[in-house]
């Protein structure tokens, strides 16, 4: 897209109607290609990393099992204690009781199980009540105990839920700040600005200080910029050329540098 074909574009009434390629270029003067590339990745390690930890959590450490007794719907029975042993899962851990038990399904089939208290006062060969699912009966444990080691919550499994749409954060921002220009482009008003100066900021970007004047009122606004863009300014800069820019109606600090897409 050229400046001239840009400047048509601004001097529509609004709302226009943007166009496909315009949308790509917004897109790509937010976040240029290869940081997309990389944020993919590093999105996709997050899932893994994700899916990982909650298969891990929810298999070897019983939470799905814990999940099923919390909120379904399971059978109850006697059983009998059979062994009672103290354990400590970490270093410097609190204790906790691991109690082995055997009972009969509705069916009449025995089964055996483990499950962990943080205190049990029971002995071997005590009686004591059984919940087990009907459909899976080895999920089974003695009722007020859990399966998961003890000092497990559900709040590690709800933390590690929430690496999913952590991990999706920066796609919502970049569609939000995608939107919010696009918004600007479909109503704004062209202006042109002179740039003051422009200063490197840190590596891949600078700071540009451009002046315009709208309504007969002068404002100077600060942008960041990219290289590219930084050299495009300079040029004009030294041409004593002007830059574009979409300002909001009744927002003048509400802008967009058209030369982010023009360069991009």
């Amino acid at each position: 897209m050229t400046e001239h074909e840009a400047a048509e574009f601004l001097s529509l009434p609004p709302p226009r109607m943007l166009p496909a390629a315009m949308r790509r270029r917004i897109r790509d003067a937010i976040l240029p290609r290869p940081f997309f590339f990389i944020i993919i990745a590093v999105t996709m390690l997050i899932i893994m990393l994700a899916s990982f930890l909650l298969f891990f959590i929810l298999v070897p450490l019983r939470f799905g099992a814990d999940l099923l007794l919390d909120f379904g719907q399971p059978s109850l029975t006697q059983g009998t204690v059979l062994i009672i042993r103290e354990v400590s899962l970490a270093p410097k851990s609190h204790h906790s009781t691991l109690v082995s038990f055997i009972f009969e399904t509705d069916s009449r089939k025995e089964l055996s199980g483990t499950c962990f208290f943080t205190a049990f006062s029971g002995k071997r060969g005590d009686e004591v009540q059984v919940e087990y699912m009907r459909q899976f009966p080895n999920i089974c444990r003695i009722s007020g105990s859990t399966l998961r080691p003890v000092g497990g919550t559900y709040s590690i499994v709800v933390m590690t839920l929430l690496l999913f749409p952590l991990s999706l954060a920066p796609f919502v921002f970049i569609k939000l700040q995608c939107r919010k220009v696009a918004d600007l482009l479909t109503r704004g008003m062209l202006v042109y600005g002179t740039v003051l100066d422009i200063k490197k900021s840190r590596p891949g970007s600078a700071v540009a200080h451009i002046s315009f004047t709208k309504n007969g009122i002068s404002y100077t606004v600060r942008d960041t910029i990219s290289t590219a863009v930084a050299t495009t300014l300079k040029k004009k800069q030294q041409d004593n050329s002007t830059v574009m820019l979409c300002v909001a109606a009744d927002q003048p600090n509400h802008f967009f540098l058209m030369q982010k897409i023009l360069a991009s």
